[in-house]
C-alpha cells in the first residue's frame, strides 16, 4: 500500500522537462505492473452436500429404528465386521490351526512355528492397505460410488470363497493325509489381501 501511495502522490506532477516526462511515463507503466486482476471461472462447480443439516433430537425407540434400518448405517458397519472382523480372526486363532494341524507331523513345528506363519498375514497390511487404497482411489475416479461399491463387494466376494476353499481342503485331508502347508498358507493369503483391500 505504501508503494501505491507514494506512486498516487508523485503521479499529479507535471513533467518540467523530457527527463521528467520519461520518468513519469516509466511511474505509470510501473504502477499498471504492480496490480493485476484476473478473473478465473472455477472449472467445477462447487460441492453441494447431501448430508442432511444435523439436528439435535432426543433419541427415542422410534428415531433408533428408523437410523437402524437405513443402509448407510449398517452396510459400513457390515463391510467391516467382515473385512476386519475376518483378519482380527485370522490373525488371532490360525496360528492355533496351524499348530494343531502340524504339530508332530513337520520336523521342528511347534507354536513359534505356527506363529511365525501366522504373522504373515499381519505384515500382509504394509503392502495391502495402501494397495487397497490406490486402487480403491482409481475406481472411483473412473467409475464414481458405484464402482467402489462393486469394487468392495468384488472383495468380499473373493475373500469369502478362498476362506470356504480353503476349509474344504484342510476339511478333505482331515481322514487320511497332511494338507500341504504352502497350499493352505496360499488360500488363507488371498483371503486375508482381499480382505485387507
Amino acid at each position: 500500500l505504501s508503494a501505491e501511495d507514494d506512486l498516487d502522490s508523485s503521479s499529479p506532477r507535471e513533467p518540467e522537462d523530457e527527463d521528467d516526462l520519461e520518468k513519469e511515463k516509466r511511474r505509470e507503466r510501473k504502477r499498471k505492473e504492480q496490480v493485476s486482476v484476473h478473473v478465473v471461472e472455477a472449472e467445477q462447480p462447487p460441492i453441494e452436500s447431501v448430508v442432511d443439516v444435523a439436528v439435535n433430537e432426543a433419541l427415542t425407540w422410534k428415531t433408533a429404528w428408523v437410523i437402524t434400518k437405513n443402509p448407510l448405517t449398517w452396510l459400513p458397519a457390515l463391510a467391516y465386521i467382515t473385512t476386519f472382523g475376518f483378519e482380527l480372526a485370522l490373525d488371532a486363532k490360525m496360528a492355533d490351526v496351524l499348530y494343531s494341524m502340524y504339530k508332530g507331523q513337520l520336523q521342528g513345528f511347534n507354536q513359534q512355528t505356527a506363529g511365525y506363519y501366522t504373522s504373515i498375514f499381519g505384515f500382509l497390511n504394509l503392502v495391502t492397505r495402501p494397495f487397497g487404497g490406490y486402487v480403491g482411489d482409481v475406481v472411483y475416479r473412473r467409475w464414481g460410488t458405484q464402482g467402489k461399491k462393486w469394487w468392495t463387494i468384488a472383495c468380499g466376494l473373493i475373500m469369502g470363497v478362498s476362506t470356504i476353499a480353503g476349509g474344504f481342503y484342510i476339511a478333505g485331508h482331515k481322514t487320511g493325509s497332511l494338507p500341504d502347508l504352502a497350499v493352505v498358507m496360499g488360500v488363507f493369503a488371498v483371503a486375508a489381501i482381499f480382505s485387507e483391500l
